[in-house]
This record gives structure tokens, C-alpha cells and sequence, in this order.
């Protein structure tokens, strides 16, 4: 009987200063050669707006299969790992301080980045329990990056808080989290931006009234002027806003 060796990583897509734990990676080794299970991580993907997602080289995640299996030349594999008949393949291996052909073990080690995509693989990483009060010690930019990260990964909340709850969560902080200072220099010349939609302006005129922006990063963020954005949050106030 052959011996069998398990190995994990973890696939990343990295967004916008996010990094999406988007799959687990399983390499299975035999005497005979390698197989692996792509086991999609589906509360991450639900994140993530399929316009900008690359997907994953090999797998139809639409098919939302619990786990995909594939053979040793596989894509995804294949197009990030030399084969083990390349010309100078020991000497491949040795840069690397590998004595034996482990294509996993390859893709952690090796300095050069896939150019086809921009995912990337890293040992794995384990999803925690979390909770969100832990967070609220922090500073409100430190809490909403850590809060992101943590909803991005994959984590679990001890709160009673449902996946729902999660997404819009996430939804409402990478609203916050991606906040152009206008007193920085490299937005200094940017403009104004495109009105964002309603939940967003709504989720400004919180942050506002909890002292958590200025008013001029109101005003920017939202592309409103000053006497618009009083007179919505008037009607927000009175829950009489209609945009």
C-alpha cells in the first residue's frame, strides 16, 4: 500500500489592501504521484463582486461543489509549477532547498509570481473564532481593518450575529475602509466622486454624526455640497430621505 502525505495552503485574493481566504488547498502524495481537492471557501466568495473576482485557473465554482478533485496536471497546479521532467529540474529543486519534487512545497518557496492571476498561495491558514467586542478596543480605523480582514478570512463571531448580518457588516465597513483623505496630496486634484447609493450615503451621515469623519470627508466621499448633504441629513434624521 501506498504511503499517503497530506499537505494544506491556503489560496488568497488579495483586493484592494484584502486578502480573501478564497480556498483550501489539499496536495495528496503517493508513491505514484499527487491528486488535490480544491475546497472552496463560499462565505468568502459571497463577498466578492464577481466583476472584479478572476476566479480560480481549472475549477467552475457556479458548479459550488463542496470540494473539486483534480489529477497531479492540473491548470491551476501545472501553470505555477515546473514539471518534474523539466531539463535541470535538481538543480531547480536545490535553489529552493528541496531535495525531492513537491509541486505545494514549490509553490511556497519560489521567489517569482504567477503572472496570469494575481491569487496567491500561502501556508495554510486557519479560520478563528473571533469576537467583535475585542475589536472595539481598537482605534475606529484599526477596528474597521480588523473587522474586514477577519470577515475576509473566514473567521466565526462568538456573537449571535447572522451571515447576513456579516456581509452588511462588511458591506458597511469597506465603505469606511476605503475613505479618500482629500488632505492628502495625491487626492488633492481627484474631485469629486460619483454619488454612492443610498445605504452608503446613509452609512456617512452615521459616520458623521458619531464624530467619526469631518465634514469635509462627508462632503467628498458622498460629492454632495454643503447645503445638500445638511438638507439629507435633515431628512435622514427624520426618516423621510428619497433619493
Amino acid at each position: 500500500m501506498n504511503k499517503v502525505m497530506e499537505k494544506k495552503a491556503s489560496i488568497i485574493w488579495p483586493y484592494k489592501g484584502i486578502d480573501y481566504n478564497i480556498c483550501t488547498l489539499v496536495q495528496i502524495g503517493t508513491t505514484d504521484g499527487f491528486s488535490y481537492e480544491f475546497i472552496p471557501n463560499y462565505r468568502v466568495l459571497k463577498l466578492i463582486n464577481k466583476d472584479e473576482f478572476c476566479g480560480i485557473q481549472g475549477i467552475d465554482l457556479d458548479l459550488k461543489k463542496e470540494k473539486y478533485i483534480r489529477k497531479e496536471d492540473n491548470t491551476f497546479i501545472y501553470e505555477r509549477v515546473p514539471p518534474r521532467n523539466r531539463a535541470n529540474i535538481s538543480e531547480y529543486l536545490r535553489n529552493l532547498d528541496l531535495d525531492y519534487y513537491d509541486p505545494l512545497e514549490i509553490l511556497l518557496r519560489k521567489k517569482t509570481r504567477y503572472s496570469g492571476d494575481p491569487l496567491n498561495v500561502v501556508p495554510f491558514i486557519e479560520n478563528k473564532v473571533v469576537s467583535l467586542e475585542s475589536f472595539k478596543k481598537l482605534k475606529k480605523k484599526d477596528m474597521v481593518r480588523n473587522v474586514l480582514r477577519s470577515i475576509a478570512n473566514g473567521d466565526t463571531f462568538i456573537e449571535k450575529i447572522t451571515y447576513k448580518e456579516i456581509i452588511t457588516k462588511f458591506n458597511d465597513y469597506m465603505v469606511f475602509y476605503n475613505f479618500k483623505n482629500p488632505n492628502k496630496k495625491e487626492n488633492q486634484k481627484v474631485g469629486r466622486p460619483k454619488i454612492l447609493i443610498e445605504n452608503d450615503v446613509q452609512q456617512i451621515f452615521d459616520y458623521y454624526k458619531k464624530k467619526e469623519i469631518t465634514l469635509l470627508d462627508a462632503l467628498t466621499i458622498t460629492g454632495l455640497s454643503r447645503r445638500t448633504f445638511f438638507r439629507k441629513l435633515k431628512e435622514y434624521n427624520s426618516n423621510k430621505i428619497n433619493y
